[in-house]
């Protein structure tokens, strides 16, 4: 469940700035990358119908074979980035299914209408039904086939390749009305064991884990237990900005730096100490944009 690497410490208000341009940097790698896959595939599309042309006898121009794929294949840069954020905005699931089949079907129809536009120019061909241009409407269908099939595989890799989305540490715009106000408790949690007593400061813990009637204490490197149920602590340190995020975890808000979305509504919440929770669908980590 949990992975940890080199703790990192650093102040609430210090991450502000770092995680953003953490998540710069992922987006300007994710959209190279998105044009970098492109142009491979124009090169390798230029490549097989140079030797189909050649099989045959013609005498391709490779620089023209070239440009015309790198132009058919450009749009599919930010096509591939707005799936790719669509997707980790609102995950593969079948919630958001009737989403990302109309999605799909835009996207398909948005990209081969610039393929006839393209067609027509390069061409200089009527498109119709009829006489030799017949044949370009039956690619038509296979690229719409084929649209569609890149939709879901960049649904189902693009927000991976994106990156994790930041969390908003900042109140909302419009936020809900004020629940009623849960009971304030002590800075410190009292920990009971064959006779002695031990105070854990509140602000030191990164996160809280259910253990039978237990619950864990995960403070830096080390754990504590200590009596009690989870539901009873997440009423008591929510003021503390502990959050749930799984019928069996809470996480302190201010040890949070990531968050990563899953299949089916789930996703990763990353700690800023490098571990990594799940968080269940059940649970909405509060001002994640």
């Amino acid at each position: 469940m949990t992975q940890r690497t080199s703790a990192v410490p650093m102040s609430l208000t210090s991450t502000r700035l770092p995680l953003l341009t953490v998540a710069s940097r992922s987006s300007l790698r994710a959209l190279l990358g998105f044009t970098t896959a492109c142009a491979v595939a124009a090169v390798l599309s230029a490549a097989q119908i140079y030797l189909r042309q050649r099989l045959a006898d013609q005498r391709p121009e490779p620089l023209s074979l070239l440009w015309l794929n790198l132009v058919a294949w450009a749009p599919w840069v930010p096509m591939a980035w707005a799936v790719s954020v669509f997707g980790r905005e609102f995950p593969a699931n079948r919630a958001n299914a009737p989403r990302h089949i109309a999605a799909a079907l835009l996207a398909a129809t948005a990209y081969l209408h610039y393929l006839a536009a393209f067609r027509l120019v390069t061409h200089g061909e009527e498109l119709t039904l009829g006489g030799l241009q017949h044949a370009f409407w039956v690619e038509v269908g296979d690229f719409f086939l084929v649209c569609l099939l890149l939709y879901g595989v960049l649904l189902a890799l693009g927000p991976r390749i994106l990156g994790a989305r930041t969390l908003a540490l900042r109140p909302r715009s419009n936020p809900p009305a004020a629940p009623v106000e849960p009971e304030v408790p002590s800075p410190r949690l009292e920990i009971r064991s064959r006779g002695s007593t031990r105070f854990v400061d509140v602000a030191d813990v990164d996160w809280i884990s259910a253990d039978g009637s237990y619950v864990r204490l995960h403070v830096g490197e080390r754990w504590l237990l200590m009596r009690g149920s989870l539901t009873e602590l997440a009423r008591r340190l929510a003021a503390q900005g502990f959050v749930r995020i799984h019928r069996s975890s809470l996480v302190n808000r201010e040890r949070v730096v990531a968050e990563r979305p899953l299949a089916k509504g789930d996703a990763e919440i990353e700690l800023r100490d490098g571990t990594v929770l799940r968080r269940s669908r059940r649970y909405r980590f509060p001002d994640a944009e």
